[in-house]
């Protein structure tokens, strides 16, 4: 399957046409939350499927921090940020951290990418390799196949002075799959206005699905609602080392 356009070339659009997510109040409350399960200030703390590492530069005042993503336009631009952080080019399916962290963050519904339990339960386990012995987990889910709504409308929008972009889609289903074709306008004075099409096949995984790959990878789960986040996350704590 194609890479979508906006973990390649559109890249370095990721961050304007999410301008408005409050990346710093979520991580003020990713903190308390963290704080309370025993993670404290200067703790290492991963995130998986960093993207341009948003999340990761409200964090480091408070941890040690790194990250992985598998796109490496997306890590050129988190690298610009972050240029004496860990960023790493790997896959949430089969990574292997070269240290044990105290905690790992995964809040981009990045599971969505993933096509099947088989893949989820891979995810699971990298993740329970990658943590020290009780570490924490917090993963953010994308929609269940109950959510998630045929029709359902998307679009972000970036409204500079010498760049303009729109970019729109309609959900479609297809079984456990919801289809995301983002229809992009990009206007700039040199190069006018141009069309593309960028699409995302986002799988639907239900909460069962999620507490029984997270329990058979030897978590304690539940879901808890932290502010902002506009949707449960899953908490997990790693009993012990694999």
């Amino acid at each position: 399957m194609t890479e979508p356009l906006l973990y390649g070339d559109f890249a370095r659009y990721y961050d304007l046409v999410h301008a408005g997510f409050d990346y710093a109040g979520h991580a003020d409350a990713l903190h308390a939350l963290l704080y309370a399960e025993g993670v404290h200030d200067g703790a290492n703390v991963l995130e998986a499927a960093c993207g341009t590492a948003n999340y990761l530069v409200a964090l480091r005042r408070h941890y040690a921090v790194s990250g992985f993503d598998r796109s490496d336009a997306m890590l050129r631009v988190a690298r610009d940020k972050l240029p004496d952080a860990p960023l790493r080019l790997a896959d949430l399916r089969d990574f292997d951290w070269p240290e044990r962290v105290d905690a790992i963050l995964c809040l981009c519904s990045a599971i969505a990418h993933l096509r099947s339990c088989d893949e989820l339960a891979q995810v699971v386990a990298a993740f329970a390799r990658s943590l020290k012995p009780h570490g924490v987990l917090v993963l953010r889910p994308w929609l269940t196949p109950a959510q998630a709504r045929e029709g359902a409308l998307w679009m972000d929008v970036h409204d500079g002075n010498a760049l303009k972009l729109c970019r729109q889609a309609v959900l479609e289903r297809d079984n456990r799959d919801a289809i995301l074709d983002f229809h992009w306008q990009v206007a700039t004075a040199a190069a006018g206005v141009r069309h593309h099409v960028d699409r995302h096949v986002l799988h639907l995984f239900d909460d069962h699905e999620i507490e029984a790959a997270l329990s058979a990878g030897g978590f304690s789960c539940r879901r808890v609602d932290v502010a902002g986040f506009g949707q449960l996350l899953w908490l997990a704590r790693r009993a012990e080392r694999p």
